[in-house]
């Protein structure tokens, strides 16, 4: 069977489930019970393929869906033998397309009406990728595996709104004895406006009085960086919490992992430039904080949780083969893509690394192996962006990009000259070994983020697959 493929920025990051479920009106579990029709039609310079099946609503977990079935459309499919699938990532095919008599826990939004290139339908539910139509393993068996899927939806669901950032930072027990005999001493309460600053390096030892006395830290980030922040306790008393903001107050964990404040926290994270707050709190109400010390560092080297060659993608069709040199071109469209300044400043960027010179050239009359179309389209149904290999062509979505901030539509454009460059998705395939999902810094991560430089493994990536790594 041939592949069409279609590698996609869908703005939003479906390794968090919470973000995956907001995104949506509607979760629930259905099984396949009939594929109704497969249309494939071409209205914005390439073939996009929609499924049309009926489905059993078996539970609903989210959304007001009453009907027992319901008529479903998934971007995908197989057509004329081949198959045409988002992120193929050589997954199962009960995995990326829904077979008939399976299972599958199903997150998509409900449109009255559903209108692109001659399909015309009325009151569908619309499945976008393959991320929000998870295969549900041997579901009427009680499959452990589809247990927890459906569990931890229904806990994502329920806590959905103590969330109040799509950024979460784990936390971790790790018992570190206090330092001195008798520990520091007590650290005034302090407010966000009062922030204590602190340095790369810092080790500062004490204790908090009560919970209604927490105290703020705030320090600085001057580039792309893991920073660890730590602390320890005293067994005999009782223990602290640590939560992390950015500087304009909003939470980057809004809960502790590791519950009821279990001896102390430990965090360590990849943080983009800019000003960051910690406050630490004592757990009781009534008894003083343990002894506690902070101690705040920072590295520069690449964490990836991936070996590099599980990041990578080797493309199934020789349409794109170029050695050391890739040339964006709008040859094939009129006019050239809105977005030029972004393509030019993500070019800058992966320029930056050596190796493979990439240009933009708008007005090129001539094309061949290391080009590739680049151009806009204007599609409700469609994702962010999209690099389709078969085609040798990227495009963005004026429909989402003109409503985000430059710095999105950067990381977005960075993302899929990325893709054309050989690099998979830097995102976990939901409740499958590989990948792990690497940190929100790289831009090969999914998701609507205002990033401005490559991440370490982008970085580590590129040298490995065209450097001297």
């Amino acid at each position: 069977m041939k592949l069409y493929e279609y590698y996609n920025e869908f703005g939003f990051d479906y390794s968090n489930i919470y973000q995956k479920i907001s995104d949506v009106d509607s979760v629930f579990v259905g099984k396949v019970l009939k594929l109704e029709e497969t249309i494939k039609v071409n209205e914005h310079g390439f073939d996009e393929v929609f499924s049309i099946y009926t489905i059993e609503v078996i539970n609903v977990l989210k959304g007001d869906i009453s009907d027992n079935e319901i008529n479903l459309v998934f971007f995908g499919g197989i057509v004329d033998e081949t198959l045409y699938v988002s992120d193929y990532n050589q997954r199962e095919l009960e995995e990326i397309i829904p077979l008939l008599g399976e299972y599958y826990l199903i997150s998509c939004n409900y449109y009255p009406y559903f209108n692109t290139g001659n399909l015309n339908l009325k009151d569908i539910y619309y499945v976008i990728n393959p991320y929000s139509m998870l295969y549900l393993y041997d579901f009427s068996s009680n499959s452990k595996v589809s247990e927890k899927i459906i569990s931890d939806h229904i806990d994502a669901i329920n806590n959905l709104g103590s969330i109040q950032d799509d950024t979460f930072v784990s936390f971790a027990a790790n018992y570190i004895e206090p330092p001195g005999d008798d520990g520091g001493t007590i650290i005034p309460g302090s407010s966000f406006e009062t922030a204590i600053p602190i340095i790369e390096g810092l080790n500062l030892s004490g204790y908090i009085f009560d919970s209604s006395n927490p105290v703020y830290f705030e320090f600085q980030v001057t580039s792309s960086e893991l920073v660890t922040i730590e602390s320890s306790y005293n067994y005999y008393n009782t223990d602290v919490k640590g939560t992390l903001y950015t500087s304009g107050g909003g939470m980057i964990l809004s809960y502790d992992e590791d519950s009821g404040y279990a001896d102390n926290f430990l965090i360590k994270k990849i943080l983009v430039p800019g000003y960051y707050i910690i406050a630490v709190e004592s757990e009781s109400t009534w008894l003083p904080s343990g002894d506690f010390y902070i101690e705040y560092n920072y590295d520069l080297d690449c964490h990836c949780d991936n070996y590099v060659f599980d990041l990578l993608n080797e493309f199934n069709y020789d349409a794109v083969s170029f050695f050391n040199t890739l040339i964006l071109d709008s040859l094939l469209f009129e006019p050239a893509t809105t977005y030029s300044s972004e393509l030019e400043d993500a070019i800058d960027q992966w320029n930056s690394l050596g190796h493979v010179d990439i240009s933009y050239e708008p007005n090129l009359t001539i094309a061949g192996d290391g080009f590739v179309n680049v151009y806009d389209i204007d599609n409700e149904y469609g994702s962010v962006a999209m690099f389709i290999p078969v085609l040798n062509r990227i495009y963005f979505n004026s429909f989402f990009l003109d409503t985000w901030t430059y710095s999105e539509r950067l990381k977005t454009v960075m993302h899929e000259i990325g893709h054309a460059l050989g690099f998979n998705e830097f995102n976990t395939s939901d409740y499958t070994e590989l990948p792990f999902p690497e940190d929100l810094i790289n831009v090969m991560r999914q998701g609507r983020r205002e990033l401005t430089e490559l991440g370490p493994c982008d970085r580590l990536v590129y040298l490995y697959k065209w450097g001297n790594y």
